[in-house]
């Protein structure tokens, strides 16, 4: 390189070999430069100038050579190792053009030193490998994304040798076996075989064929559970050996659901043949694609009779338009429907069925599965009818056995009437005449259950309203008038519970009417029933002159308020008295008395 730059540049020889030197240095693709150590060129030659993008090699030589290299570093350690006495560097690295852009060199730089053993300049050869680099990038590029594939893909992939020693392996061969590169088993494959002998049937069978595909085994993983697994193999030639290359799918989750789904089937067709429900499938036009033994049994048939036939043609009721129109109703509402229907048996006989149908599948033919279950309800509805007529028996029972208590009731009543006429004494006449209202008001009740529909329970809002019409008929003196105000619940007691409390009823208004009014001025009875949440209150009040004497409700005085003290304990109601502007009853009833 010395003795080239000096021909070059005269130290010896003459024009024609200078001129001849000249001509090479220019003619040649490599960068040949002489520099000095503190970053100065001295000489370029044009392949210098063309590989960095200047226009000329004065403008080349006024360049800062460590401006030009990306990595200053790189420039700094090759002078020192010149320094320390190394003859020559050869290095690579990336240098910057004129234009800022990046160019990788190939670099060989030779020192120059003078009488003190000190670098006077170094002459360097460099060629431009910008294109190489590339291209190795491009090539590392394409190995990390074929690595980062075989690392990453979903599934097991390996390379072994025939012999089931483990060549390469990726992550996802190690997660799903457990084992690692280092375990002893990628030594030998075949020891992690449940069964070897399936291992060396399909080595056999891949160097024999080629290739093998979806081939299952199964293997022990590292923590001793079974794994199945799917192979696809095939012989690859490698470097003049050859080596097997396999992908691994863990099929062990398929294959348990695979299994359930076939148990499944099988409880499900156990219990489609051995169900007592009759079961039938009918495609979207009511064709009978299945039945069970249970409808065979139901209906007599062999099943050669019905499968394939129009479900219709089996019907009593509803008649077969009445069906079809029904069943493409059914289809398009797509709804779960119950349907009551009558079906002929194969003896000429009739059955009545409740069926249940549901849409199902729509299979790949197109085909719409519409699933149904029967039951005979033959003997239900016959025992229905026999407890509907019993029912209707025993309503016409019932209503006269009221019918007739309310008839003696009258009766009664009406020898107490006529007792009373034979009797001269008023007090004794006063008291046939509460029994007779006490006796009416229970005769009511049963009046009111014989006009009912349901004999256990009374409608307080009309019994109580026809009960004061009639007490306010018999008590109210025609001198004096009286404002009756009712606010009562539209409920209903049963009987139990409203006879007290007609009693009840009975003997305040009762009292009310005989001792409350002197006079005609503004007379009022207020009588309301209510409920709130669980309590029921009673209340009778008036605005007349009021009892004389304080009340105990415990213990009253009088056979009237003592027969009221008494109704109140036997429904479990507590009674309050109050003698301010009138007199006020109230009772209240808990929800023991509501249950």
């Amino acid at each position: 390189m010395k003795r080239l730059f000096r021909k070059a540049n005269g130290f010896s020889g003459g024009d024609a070999t200078e001129k001849h030197y000249q001509k090479i240095l220019s003619n040649l693709p490599v960068g040949i430069f002489r520099s000095t150590t503190n970053g100065q060129f001295l000489e370029v030659n044009p392949a210098m100038v063309t590989i960095f993008g200047y226009d000329s090699a004065d403008e080349l030589k006024s360049v800062y050579i460590p401006d030009m290299y990306a990595d200053l570093d790189v420039r700094k350690a090759n002078i020192h190792e010149l320094g320390e006495g190394q003859k020559n560097v050869f290095f690579e690295t990336r240098m910057l053009r004129k234009d800022g852009s990046s160019v990788w060199i190939s670099s060989n730089v030779t020192a120059v030193y003078d009488d003190n053993g000190q670098i006077a300049y170094m002459d360097g050869a460099l060629i431009d490998i910008t294109g190489r680099k590339k291209a190795e990038q491009r090539l590392l590029n394409s190995e990390e994304q074929y690595r980062n594939l075989f690392e990453n893909v979903p599934i097991g992939l390996c390379v072994t040798d025939p012999n089931g020693r483990l060549l390469l392996g990726n992550r996802e061969l190690f997660e799903i076996t457990g084992y690692d590169e280092s375990s002893p088993e990628t030594k030998n494959i075949a020891s992690i075989y449940v069964n070897p002998d399936i291992r060396t049937h399909l080595i056999e069978k891949v160097l024999r064929e080629g290739q093998v595909r979806d081939f299952e085994i199964q293997v022990r993983r590292k923590d001793g559970s079974i794994a199945n697994l799917l192979l696809n193999t095939e012989v690859v030639d490698k470097e003049g050996r050859r080596v097997l290359f396999t992908s691994i799918r863990d099929i062990s989750r398929e294959k348990k659901t695979r299994e359930a789904l076939v148990e499944s089937e099988r409880r499900f067709r156990m219990q489609h043949e051995f169900s007592p429900l009759g079961y039938q499938s009918l495609d979207q036009h009511g064709t009978i694609l299945d039945i069970n033994p249970a409808w065979l049994k139901m209906t007599g048939y062999e099943r050669t009779d019905v499968v394939g036939k129009w479900f219709g043609e089996f019907l009593l009721w509803p008649d077969k338009s009445t069906f079809q129109r029904g069943f493409e109703k059914f289809l398009s509402e797509d709804k779960d429907k119950t349907v009551h229907l009558e079906m002929r048996r194969k003896d000429g006989g009739a059955i009545k069925v409740e069926l249940t149908g549901k849409i199902g599948e729509r299979e790949e033919n197109g085909v719409v599965r519409v699933h149904c279950m029967l039951q005979d309800i033959t003997g239900r509805i016959r025992m229905e009818d026999m407890l509907r007529e019993s029912l209707k028996e025993k309503d016409v029972l019932i209503r006269e056995i009221h019918h007739r208590v309310k008839n003696n009731l009258q009766v009664i009543s009406s020898l107490l009437d006529f007792h009373a006429n034979l009797v001269d004494n008023k007090e004794a006449t006063g008291i046939f005449e509460r029994c007779q209202r006490r006796i009416t008001a229970m005769s009511l009740i049963h009046e009111q259950l014989f006009k009912a529909t349901d004999f256990s329970h009374i409608n307080m809002q009309n019994y109580i309203r026809t009960l004061t019409e009639q007490l306010v008929t018999s008590y109210q003196p025609e001198s004096i008038s009286v404002d009756l105000q009712l606010d009562v619940i539209d409920d209903t007691f049963t009987i139990e519970k409203a006879i007290p409390c007609g009693l009840i009823i009975n003997e305040l208004i009762a009292n009310i009417f005989k001792h409350a009014f002197v006079d005609n001025h503004g007379n009022k009875i207020v009588l309301s029933l209510r409920r709130e949440l669980d309590t029921i209150t009673l209340r009778i009040a008036d605005n007349g002159i009021g009892i004389k004497d304080s009340v105990d409700p415990d213990n009253p005085n009088t056979l009237g308020l003592q027969l009221v003290s008494l109704l109140v304990r036997q429904i479990g109601g507590k009674v309050r008295v109050s003698n301010h502007d009138g007199t006020d009853f109230t009772i209240t009833l808990d929800k023991s008395f509501l249950n």
